[in-house]
């Protein structure tokens, strides 16, 4: 999966994709919002921590993602359940 589908912001693509089905209300609670790290997140890289959250968007339906980055992608990555090292 992760050759198809490099980055925080192709895995939440592609999660979404698999696990929200079709019409469903982007503010119900079948809906989901999913936050996934980079992959050079762990390099000692300048600028490395980078994050992308995903979600279908309330206001036209289609999928809205977000980067971020700082401290709180890797923080999220290592505090474990994400496959932290």
């Amino acid at each position: 999966m992760a050759r198809d589908f490099i980055g925080g912001a192709g895995f939440g693509i592609k999660y979404l994709f698999d696990e929200v089905k079709p019409g469903t209300d982007p503010l119900g609670p079948e809906n989901k919002l999913i936050f996934a790290p980079g992959l050079l997140l762990e390099l000692a890289f300048l600028s490395a921590s980078r994050m992308a959250v995903t979600g279908k968007s309330p206001l036209t339906g289609a999928v809205g993602i977000a980067l971020s980055g700082g401290e709180f992608p890797a923080e999220m990555k290592f505090a474990g359940g994400m496959g932290s090292s």
